[in-house]
């Protein structure tokens, strides 16, 4: 149920990129309290959600990217799905590079 909220939260968020508006955004505190629980199922089950879009989940992983610790590989897997889902896309060349920027690759 979590992991809907969080989807749905991250339909309706700005998405803004700014460490400030990331802090301050809700659905990014709920991906959060997931990956502590379960990277793995968090991966998978994300994976299986088609219906979120290569931005929504761009703006996920370039949040994570810039956490410690298992947080990094969690994003690695969500910016790799952005690439696979969307690789030709504005938004697919910009989670490639920031897998190469954050060393994720």
């Amino acid at each position: 149920m979590r992991l809907e909220l969080a989807c749905v939260g991250l339909k309706l968020s700005s998405r803004e990129l700014s460490a400030e508006s990331r802090a301050a955004d809700p659905c990014l505190g709920h991906f959060g309290h997931l990956l502590q629980q379960d990277e793995a199922e968090l991966v998978k089950q994300i994976e299986k959600t088609k219906w979120l879009e290569p931005e929504e989940l761009y703006y996920v992983g370039f949040h994570f990217a810039e956490q410690q610790g298992r947080a990094r590989k969690f994003a690695a897997d969500v910016l790799k799905l952005v690439v696979k889902r969307s690789p030709k896309s504005k938004t697919g060349q910009a989670a490639k590079s920031k897998l190469k920027s954050a060393a994720l690759d």
